[in-house]
């Protein structure tokens, strides 16, 4: 409930930034984030039906590798987006790096999926597959990549909202509440990586760890989608 709940308001937020990127002057930046947005609302949205879909083209976990492709890139454009909060120009050098690191991480993703043991039952949870090296690199190199891009979020947003919070109430009450939201995120993939990696180097069952991560995982998506329309939200409020 609370994870359709997260999308739906995902998907409100993505639509709200797209009303904006066509009513208002292009920036590179604001393309970016919109980008953000709808990859974040259309990522949770394949995880939120994977099962359906796998069955519907009979390749068992395949939306799991789409989702987390879709987040990947969705990651590039928004660490484009927190380099232009930080910086008054955005170097092309910078963004062609975010891009190149991007690429990298899907390349290894998709590669260690193929030769990962996910092809023969659908699996709602990779633990089971943790003694697989393919798997723990699948896992471990996007939760790392995200986790980087996720504390630039925290550090940024929270540092600029403090920034904000006299010059624009809106903004900086938005960048505060995706900075708690990325905070939390980095919790979720903290504790699913402990679960995997305890798992495949001590063969220990560490499953409680990553039960606490999936009840998580909702709210940091749900904060985001509010903090972004909270821009709209404080904004209409303040007028009245």
């Amino acid at each position: 409930m609370i994870l359709d709940v997260a999308i739906g308001l995902s998907w409100l937020a993505a639509g709200y930034r797209i009303w904006v990127l066509v009513s208002q002057p292009r920036f590179f930046w604001r393309t970016s984030f919109t980008a953000a947005m709808v990859a974040a609302a259309l990522a949770m949205t394949l995880y939120r039906f994977r099962h359906d879909l796998d069955q519907a083209v009979e390749a068992w976990n395949l939306s799991g590798l789409l989702a987390r492709v879709v987040v990947a890139v969705g990651a590039g454009f928004l660490l484009i987006y927190l380099d232009a909060l930080r910086r008054p120009i955005t170097s092309t050098l910078r963004i062609r790096l975010y891009l190149v690191v991007t690429a990298v991480v899907v390349a290894s993703m998709v590669t260690a999926w193929v030769v990962a043991p996910v092809h023969d039952q659908p699996l709602d949870d990779l633990l089971p597959r943790a003694a697989s090296v393919p798997v723990v690199v699948y896992c471990v190199s996007f939760w790392a990549y995200l986790g980087w891009v996720l504390a630039l979020m925290v550090w940024t947003c929270l540092a600029q909202g403090r920034t904000f919070r006299r010059e624009d109430v809106a903004r900086s009450v938005s960048l505060l509440l995706i900075g708690v939201s990325a905070s939390l995120a980095v919790v979720v993939l903290t504790l699913w990586t402990c679960s995997l990696l305890l798992l495949h180097l001590t063969a220990r069952d560490q499953a409680q760890l990553n039960v606490v991560g999936d009840a998580l995982l909702p709210w940091p998506l749900l904060i985001n989608a509010v903090g972004v329309l909270s821009l709209l939200t404080v904004r209409t409020c303040r007028r009245w």
